[in-house]
């Protein structure tokens, strides 16, 4: 006997492929290719010795490949304890027709027998061949295990089984020869074994994931919930009862959507046939669960009248499967019940031919044709019946009940077909041209590969090839099928995404997500039934183009044909030749546009391709091929390597974890520098638009770079500034990696890194109010920086010191270090340093009254928007509408603020847009506008941080919905100078500041009307050229004249939170001080000098004012990254 050898399935007489898993099975010459006939010692084309010819190209399938299988177990029940007292040979005779009886029983179904395990027995459905049916076709097997059971207890009446039947992940093993010992290794086969022994005397069991495959093929009973050895959880498992009747299960629930077109074509021809007399052939070629049958069932129920419609259905696997489509059609016309008893079904077979055929010699000719193909009798051992007759018996009947009105035979899964069926179905065309009938076949593309000349020839023949349902169409089914289940947007697009039109994929997608009960979409597990479904069209090619796609799924979702035959080191014409087959069978598909020079692109023509693909490949096998394609495409980008820094990470960073996971230290450690390389190149390109993003990119570089090294430094640097500008990372955790960096640059021994470190250190201590060690830390960086002459590291140290010192209200010191920052600019050419600099000496010249400052702001949002930093453009909206708003007015505040607050939403700029968000509520209340200055408390997540989470926690609670006020509630509101007067809102506005059951009115005292009228006459109506520094200076500010400003003496200064100073010729207002000054005045007695945190003054003016009260402080400052 010869057997592939790739997966050790018997070769059939004369093939030359493999039959199971396309593997080639002839011998072909070494020297000039052609094949050698069985047994040859000399190539009769060119006499080369066969001795050196070899095997067709060996499979290119992996040694090892991770597969979902269907495992069924069955033992005999008690025969351990029987086979004590019996003797040797009556062991065997009772071991040997069982184990016959279930490889037998295994087989037909298209499963695998694995090996015997003394009085139990092991098979395997999924491998080394996928089926989409898997699942019901273990369990199909295990209840005809049942049935000869059923047989060989007439001989051995003590024989009993258990039998289950479970689906899972294993690791199969392809070797040469049938697969015995271990060629299916995982937890799937343990708890498979487990599991026969909860099951019943004679009666299968099967677990949670066969259960969803099957649930609308077989009723089923929970039997029992029970841990069982070697399992941390119980196990449930339930018995099958039997085996529903085909209609009985909805395959396909939901609306009808699309197809409209070919529904129409379906029409029109049963028209065209039932109106003219005459046959229609109609074919619907898809793939799998593109809906064919749904779009029969569709026009079925459109029919009206409605005509005789009879079903036949084609089977891969089971008995008599030949014509078994012919017995269905037979069986339904008849009336015939498959629970019939051959005495029953012959009455009524017989009855039925008398009706039609009057003649008795042909009324027997007719039966004798019948009979064995409903598997009532069998013809004679030396003669078989010739397809021809069987085919024109069956017309016989099917034409008789076409006399009696339309007809419609509908003929499924026609791929499967034998040819001897194919070509009883042309016969039955050709008998019935000239009758109402409407043939309908449904196949896969398989049917038109292997016979290509279905359909022509044949003016009456229409073949219909269904598309994928479009984007919109999808969304129609899913919003139908998901009717009870509100999704975000973001879940709905992934769920589009992994559908890909595919009617069958959507309506599994949604029966998982509905049970599941999850809005996270993205993150579901394919389903079983889907996965199956592609893993057997997968199975259905060729190996060696197989090889290709796993190859494919591991260089991404598009591919070329270039690092396909790097990573199988096999020819590039070979490459480009199976990429064209796979694009004939709807594999892959060709991209009109390549982003590799000199090559085509493909992609994968639905992306659960891919997913099953590489799901198949082993991981130490994956790490290889995944360090594989990162080093061909370094190659292959060349200069323009940079612009694929994502994908190259990736590939790298992936390889490590594999490698590592699967114990391979050699490969893990080459990926690891290149791995930390890209993702720190990634990473520096995603910080310029999302900062969400650079964030993971930095933090799994940090994950992976050595320990001790300068890589690990950078990356911790870089994670811990991503992570707080994108919110990603608490205060605290960005201290810890700021201080571990300080660590390694003390260890490395680098100035410039240990100076960088404790920059950024230092402005970390200050954002979280410890003000003494944020100074200390910064002047000792720029201690330790300023031996080694200019540099962006002691700009950037002289930028932070210059902003501790504003914050801290020391205005001079802060306009001295801001020069000189922006002179260490000049000889480093550092746009964000400049940008800084400006925020901090434009906001301290405006603080002393010099709005010429306002020109170093607008320079500031100039140059950051001219960078495209995000949170640079975000900050310096906010430092201008502070200033603008206090010398033209709320209005254009508000203005500068909303497109500030839109950048920050649009790009993630999770930081700074919280502290927009708090400084904008007080300039839209101070405008009348209540509703929206809620709005965007509201619109904070709950937890967010910073002064705007803490405003949304005190809003929502008084205003859940934007109608703040109820009607009918009085008040007045004041009309703030320096804005355009109340807006249509005013009125909300004062109801809403009207405290709750009192019915008096509020005096509001406008924010920046109070501003406005302590500034300098020429300054009110934003007249720059007037403005003059103010004498005397703010408080906690240094002045014109250099002062300080009053402290009493505890070392407060004179004003508290909440309140304003008095506004005199040598004390400006407090409300007139810049961004950096809020929140930072005054200080706290006996506190060291730490500041009361401006924002408590925010959330306390939103409190009263959700509740009734009074104008609002200013937010505590926006702090740098």
């Amino acid at each position: 006997m010869t057997v592939c050898p790739s997966c050790g399935t018997e070769r059939p007489p004369g093939a030359r492929f493999c039959p199971s898993c396309g593997t080639p099975l002839s011998a072909l010459c070494a020297s000039c290719g052609n094949e050698l006939p069985e047994g040859a010692r000399f190539c009769h084309s060119c006499g080369t010795p066969a001795g050196s010819s070899s095997s067709a190209p060996p499979p290119a399938t992996p040694a090892q490949e991770r597969r979902v299988v269907t495992i069924l177990f069955v033992d005999l029940v008690g025969f351990t304890e029987r086979s004590d007292r019996a003797d040797p040979e009556d062991v065997r005779r009772t071991l040997v027709p069982f184990h016959s009886a279930v490889k037998a029983d295994i087989e037909r179904y298209g499963g695998t027998l694995d090996k015997f395990i003394g009085d139990a027995v092991m098979g395997v459905f999924g491998a080394p061949v996928a089926h989409e049916d898997d699942p019901a076709r273990a369990v199909r097997s295990a209840l005809k295990i049942l049935r000869s059971i059923e047989e060989l207890r007439r001989t051995d009446p003590d024989i009993a089984v258990r039998i289950a039947v479970n689906t899972g992940e294993a690791v199969v093993s392809f070797g040469t020869g049938p697969q015995v010992g271990e060629a299916v290794a995982g937890d799937v086969v343990n708890t498979t074994s487990r599991m026969q022994g909860l099951a019943p005397r004679d009666s299968v069991v099967i677990g949670e994931t066969t259960l969803r495959a099957v649930r609308d093929v077989f009723d089923v009973e929970l039997v029992t919930s029970s841990t069982v050895k070697g399992k941390a959880e119980p196990i449930t498992v339930w018995r099958v009862v039997g085996e529903r009747l085909r209609g009985a299960a909805d395959l396909a629930p939901g609306a009808f959507v699309g197809r409209r077109h070919e529904l129409d074509l379906l029409r029109t021809l049963y028209a065209r046939s039932a109106e003219g007399s005459s046959l229609q052939v109609v074919t619907l070629v898809g793939e799998p669960g593109i809906g064919k049958s749904r779009l029969l069932r569709e026009f079925r129920r459109t029919l009206d009248p409605r005509p005789r419609w009879v079903t036949g259905e084609c089977v891969p696997y089971g008995e008599m499967v030949t014509f078994a489509p012919v017995a269905d059609t037979l069986r339904e016309v008849t009336g015939i019940d498959p629970a019939d008893s051959a005495v029953e079904a012959g009455d009524l077979l017989s009855g039925f031919a008398a009706q039609i055929e009057h003649d008795r010699a042909e009324r027997e000719w007719l039966l004798s044709r019948l009979k064995p193909v409903l598997g009532l009798e069998s013809a004679d051992r030396d003669s078989t019946i010739p397809p021809e007759e069987t085919a024109q018996a069956w017309a016989r009947v099917m034409g008789s009940v076409a006399d009696s009105g339309p007809l419609v035979v509908e003929l499924a899964d026609l791929h499967w077909a034998e040819p001897a069926l194919i070509e009883a179905v042309e016969r039955l065309a050709g008998a019935l041209a000239h009758r109402p009938v409407l043939l309908l076949c449904t196949a896969r593309p398989d049917l038109l590969e292997h016979h290509p000349g279905w359909g022509r020839g044949r003016t009456n023949a229409t073949v219909v090839e269904l598309p994928r349902l479009t984007a919109g169409e999808t969304a129609e089914l899913l919003s139908h099928l998901l009717a009870q289940i509100m999704l975000p947007p973001t879940a709905l697009d992934s769920l589009l995404e992994r559908a890909g039109g595919n009617p069958l994929y959507a309506v599994e997608f949604a029966r998982m997500l509905d049970e599941q009960v999850t809005e996270r979409a993205e993150h579901l597990a394919m389903p079983s039934s889907v996965q199956a479904v592609i893993a057997a069209r997968l199975d259905a090619i060729p190996a060696d183009l197989r090889a290709l796609v796993l190859d494919a799924s591991v260089v991404g979702t598009a591919f070329w044909p270039a690092a396909l035959a790097a990573l199988g080191d096999r020819p590039e014409p070979e490459v480009r030749a199976g990429l064209q087959a796979l694009v004939q069978r709807g594999i892959v598909e060709g991209s009109p546009v390549s982003s590799v020079e000199g090559q085509a692109e493909f992609g994968f023509s639905h992306a659960l391709v891919r997913e099953v693909a590489y799901g198949r490949i082993p991981r130490a096998e994956r790490a290889r091929l995944h360090c594989t394609a990162g080093t061909w495409l370094e190659r292959a980008s060349g200069d323009r390597a940079d612009e694929r820094a994502e994908l190259l990470a990736r590939h790298f960073a992936v390889a490590v974890d594999l490698a590592e996971a699967a114990g391979e230290r050699d490969v893990a450690e080459f990926a690891r520098r290149p791995a930390v390389r890209w993702l720190m190149t990634a990473g520096e390109r995603a910080a310029l638009l999302d900062a969400a993003t650079a964030f993971g990119l930095f933090d799994r570089a940090a994950t992976l770079a050595p320990h001790g090294g300068p890589e690990r430094a950078t990356a911790l640097e870089m994670s811990a500034r991503m992570g707080r500008r994108s919110g990603s990372l608490d205060g605290q955790e960005v201290l810890r990696r700021y201080e571990a960096v300080l660590a390694l640059g003390r260890t490395l021994g680098d100035p410039r890194g240990i100076g960088r470190a404790l920059t950024r250190l230092g402005s970390q201590a200050s954002i979280m109010g410890d003000t003494n060690r944020a100074q200390d830390l910064l002047r000792e960086a720029v201690r330790v920086l300023e031996p080694s002459g200019p540099s962006r590291e002691l700009a950037l140290a002289c930028a932070y010191l210059a902003e501790e010192a504003m914050f801290r209200g020391h205005v001079e010191e802060s306009m001295l270090l801001a020069d000189r920052t922006l002179d260490l600019q000049l000889a480093t050419s550092d746009d964000f340093v400049r940008v800084m600099a400006l925020h901090i000496r434009g906001d301290a010249r405006c603080s002393v009254g010099d709005l010429g400052g306002l020109e170093d702001l607008e320079e500031a949002l100039r140059l950051a928007e001219a960078v495209g930093e995000a949170g640079d453009i975000v900050t310096s909206h906010n430092y201008l509408a502070e200033w603008i708003g206090a010398t033209q007015g709320p209005a254009q505040a508000v203005v500068l603020y909303e497109a500030g607050l839109a950048l920050a939403e649009r790009r993630g700029v999770v930081s700074q847009g919280h502290w927009t968000k708090g400084s904008a509520v007080g300039p839209l209340f101070e405008n009348g506008r209540l509703g929206p200055g809620c709005g965007v408390v509201r619109r904070t997540p709950r937890g967010g941080r910073g002064v705007a989470g803490r405003l949304a926690a005190v809003v929502r609670p008084h205003h859940p919905v934007p109608h703040l006020a109820a009607p009918g509630q009085a008040g007045r509101v004041s009309r703030p100078r320096g804005a355009g007067g109340a807006g249509p809102e005013a009125g909300g506005v004062a109801r809403a500041r009207s405290r709750p059951g009192g019915g008096g009115r509020t005096r509001r005292r406008g924010w920046f009307d109070g501003r406005c009228r302590r500034l300098p006459p020429g300054v009110r109506g934003g007249d720059r050229r007037r403005g003059r520094a103010v004498p005397g200076g703010p408080p906690g500010r240094g002045g014109a004249g250099g002062g300080r400003g009053r402290r009493g003496r505890d070392g407060a200064h004179r004003t508290h939170a909440g309140s304003e100073p008095r506004a005199g010729p040598s004390r400006p207002p407090q409300r007139c001080l810049g961004p950096r000054h809020r929140g930072r005045t005054p200080r706290r007695p006996g506190r060291g000098g730490r500041a009361v945190p401006g924002r408590r003054r925010g959330v306390a003016f939103v409190r009263q004012s959700a509740r009734g009260s009074r104008s609002p402080p200013r937010p505590r400052p926006l702090r740098r990254r």
